[in-house]
């Protein structure tokens, strides 16, 4: 009967695994010794038999997959029940049992075999008052040897009999152990090592048994080994040696597994078996499979339109972890491009236990462009406590108005025909536009059609241009436009045919196989001649004009509107500096002869000489051009229509310097402006009161303000940009008293009227010095004190000089006004 405390009885024997789930609804594992209460509901998993043990000696035997609950019907059956379960049908009395227990005669013929063991019969079959340890089993025989020839015997499959060997020489058998197992086991489970021997022997004998650790790690993957010598009815702990009864040949050591709930994949460790007959020790590997770890799987829209903005995927985790779950995620190009047609998304996520599932989203472009399905991948990588079972996931984006999220349609279409007109013998260009570019070649149908004008009689062999007009091929019905090409042009040439016919119409249709209808467009084609256009105007002006004017003249009048661009060119005159850039469009109504325009001049005081700029005619409509360019020619040199200006530099000044005798007559030459061009400077130099080369040593020129000197010439060459320069007349200390000289220097360039002069004068004799008193010593009171500067003689040009204070033990500022 169940004690007090409702522990009904323990496990006494298990392999496999088997769970026990009390009345609470709590469940665990069953372990070997584990107690049990009354209702407990014990289940064994497919590899699973467990054996349990109740009050008064009964037990329990539960197989593979079975489901039993622990009440009195299991534990406390009534004694007669379980007695008539074991005893043979009703005419085997009490007195043949007890006759044949006394005669020791066998209870086989009697009796049931008795549930005893893994091994035992069915669960409900016993004998209430017989209990075995064990049933004697069938073995091959095998010979052994004792220690005397007495003691040589053989078995038999009886277990019963012994034969007595004559032979006392006969060899001892020695037991090894053959073999060890290599059993597998999931996480939570138990790994059983077989260590089989030899032979069975007739005496006790020493087995050594040593687990090693490998990729799993003894006493952290593990619990406590034990191990069993009787089939598995009872294990004691395992040591380093254990002692194998008489008669064994199978020995099991368990090692039971621990569920640690961290992914690490399949582990193993090894069991190494011998005894003092093996040379060496046999090894088994058991292998730990990891318990169920949760696979990862991601999923998100296959389809997609282009206008959907961003994409949403979800990362699927199969079932709750005990443990953080995190996976990286990444973008993948396949024939949609990261950047262009959507932005690259590389991430980590994370899952904390148990949640299942995790999103993240990945932007897609929306462009003008068409470019038909397009697609890319979403790939899981490296992912820690789970495994991924679905790891990538592709998305289709379409441009064509399918696709979940939006309704974008890129695919082309004919936007517009334009409606050219154009007079009988020009083009007509009827210009196709599409409502936007491709990434493929887009197919366009066209459907010209007469109107009042015939096709094929009012025009000549058509043309098509994918280029924009540089080049044309010929036209048929359905062109090919390249990728990136948004406009093609469909060229009707048209015929003069001489006659009075008015204006005729036809007509250009076009669509591609997304238009909803053809687009179209109108071709006039103007009756007679088509007028042409010339340019005109002022050929050379002046600097000063202003503004020049020009005049474009149609050649007849128009029966149509007539458009011509114009435009100014550089020559040797610049845009922006000589004259002012000037573009535009001139429209002529019919019947409109001229137009004008104007263009600014700039002027300036730089001497540049003539240059010219053009004025050219482009791009007509409904008109041909006869003369489409003019020339006009700048001059600064006073001609030129328009202005008097003249910037041709001439000698504006020369200067009139003094010097003692003995130093240098610097002439400084000034030009009226500058020039953008070398000026020629002619000089003349003359004597006066005094000799040139008596009273002057030999000329010189500089160009550089002063800060280098060349030989004199009488032409000087100004470079483009000076606008003075310096003619240096050293002067001769003769010691002779002459009084003051003077002598001249004309200087002109071909553009003076007349020759530009200056004087030099020569002061005679030695120049006076200068001293300066004053009072040496003053009362503070003093109020100010009166200095005399004096010259040693009288001089005859005028003297200056710089005067000013400076302190002593005397401060400015505090002692005296510093002057």
């Amino acid at each position: 009967m169940a004690n007090s405390a409702n522990i009904v009885g323990k496990v006494v024997a298990l392999q496999g695994q088997a769970s026990v789930r009390s009345v609470d609804g709590s469940q665990h594992q069953l372990k070997l010794g584990d107690v049990i209460y009354e209702n407990d509901v014990i289940i064994t998993a497919a590899n699973g038999r467990v054996e349990l043990s109740f009050d008064e000696g009964r037990s329990y035997l539960l197989r593979e997959s079975e489901t039993v609950t622990l009440d009195a019907s299991v534990y406390a059956p009534a004694q007669s029940e379980v007695a008539n379960a074991a005893l043979l049908p009703s005419d085997t009395t009490a007195e043949n049992i007890t006759q044949a227990v006394v005669g020791g005669s066998s209870l086989d013929k009697l009796l049931e075999e008795t549930a005893v063991g893994l091994g035992g019969g069915d669960a409900g079959d016993g004998n209430g008052f017989v209990q075995l340890d064990r049933i004697a089993e069938t073995v091959t025989p095998q010979s052994y040897s004792g220690g005397t020839a007495d003691d040589n015997v053989t078995a038999t499959n009886e277990g019963a009999t012994a034969v007595a060997a004559a032979d006392s020489s006969a060899p001892s058998a020695v037991i090894t152990v053959t073999s060890v197992s290599a059993p597998t086991a999931n996480e939570g489970g138990n790994l059983d090592f077989n260590v089989k021997l030899s032979g069975a022997s007739a005496t006790e004998i020493t087995l050594n048994l040593v687990a090693n650790s490998g990729s799993a790690t003894l006493g952290t993957d593990t619990n406590s080994a034990v191990v069993s010598v009787d089939g598995g009815l009872t294990f004691t702990r395992l040591t380093a040696t254990t002692t194998v009864p008489a008669g064994v040949t199978d020995i099991i050591v368990r090692i039971p597994v621990v569920n640690d709930l961290v992914s690490e994949g399949t582990e193993t460790l090894t069991l190494s078996a011998s005894t003092s007959g093996n040379a060496s020790p046999v090894v088994g590997t058991g292998s730990i499979t990891d318990v169920a770890v949760p696979t990862l799987s991601i999923s998100g829209v296959a389809d997609v339109n282009e206008g959907i903005g961003s994409v949403t995927y979800t990362v699927t985790l199969s079932a709750s972890s005990g443990l953080p779950v995190s996976v990286n995620y990444t973008t993948v190009n396949g024939t949609a491009i990261a950047g262009s047609d959507f932005t690259p998304a590389t991430s980590t996520l994370s899952f904390a236990p148990g949640e299942l599932t995790k999103t993240f989203t990945v932007d897609i472009s929306n462009d003008t462009v068409f470019e038909g399905a397009e697609s890319f991948q979403i790939i899981l990588s490296s992912p820690t406590n789970a495994t991924i079972s679905s790891g990538s996931t592709s998305t289709t984006i379409h441009d064509d108005g399918t696709g979940t999220g939006g309704n974008n349609n890129d695919t082309p279409t004919v936007a517009m025909v334009s409606s050219p007109m154009i007079g009988e013998g020009g083009n007509l260009d009827f210009t196709v536009t599409l409502s936007n570019a491709s990434a493929t070649a887009t197919t366009v149908n066209l459907t010209p059609a007469s109107g009042s004008a015939t096709l094929g009689t009012d025009t000549g062999t058509a043309l098509i241009s994918l280029d924009g007009g540089v080049t044309f091929i010929a036209y048929t019905p359905s062109i090919s436009v390249p990728a990136g090409t948004t406009s093609l042009i469909v060229r009707m040439p048209t015929v003069n045919d001489g006659v009075p016919e008015g204006t005729e119409t036809l007509t250009l249709g076009a669509a591609t196989a997304a238009n909803v209808s053809v687009v179209q467009g109108t071709g006039t084609i103007l009756d007679g001649a088509v007028p042409s256009l010339s340019i005109s105007g002022t050929a050379d002006v002046n600097e000063a004009i202003g503004k020049v004017t020009y005049t474009v003249t149609l050649s007849s009048a128009a029966v149509a509107p007539v458009t011509v661009s114009y435009g100014t060119q550089d020559g040797t005159a610049t845009a922006g500096s000589d004259y002012t850039a000037t573009s535009g469009n001139l429209s002529f109504a019919p019947g409109e002869l001229t137009k004008t325009f104007t263009v600014d001049i700039s002027n300036d005081t730089v001497f540049e000489g003539a240059e010219s700029f053009q004025i050219i005619l482009s791009s007509p409509t409904n008109a041909t051009i006869s003369s489409g360019t003019t020339t006009t020619t700048i001059h600064d040199d006073g001609t030129g229509t328009g202005g008097s200006n003249n910037d041709t530099p001439t000698v504006a000044m020369v200067s009139s310097p003094m010097i003692g005798e003995g130093g240098n007559l610097d002439f400084t030459v000034t030009l009226s402006n500058a020039s953008a061009t070398a000026t020629t400077v002619n000089f003349t130099p003359a004597s006066g009161t005094a000799t040139l080369g008596t009273d002057t040593g030999a000329l010189l020129v500089s160009v550089d303000g002063g800060l280098s000197f060349i030989a004199y010439t009488p032409s000087i060459s100004v470079p483009a940009g000076i606008t003075s320069l310096i003619v240096r007349m050293p002067t001769v200390n003769d010691g002779i008293p002459e009084g003051t000289e003077t002598l001249t220097l004309g200087a002109a360039t071909a553009a003076n009227v007349s020759v530009v002069q200056g004087t030099g004068t020569i002061l005679d004799g030695a120049v006076p010095s200068l001293s300066i008193s004053g009072t040496a010593d003053v009362n503070e009171a003093i109020g100010k004190v009166t200095y005399t500067v004096t010259l040693s003689s009288a001089a005859v040009a005028p003297v200056t000089v710089s005067y000013g204070t400076q302190d002593g033990t005397a401060n400015a500022g505090s002692d005296y006004t510093a002057t």
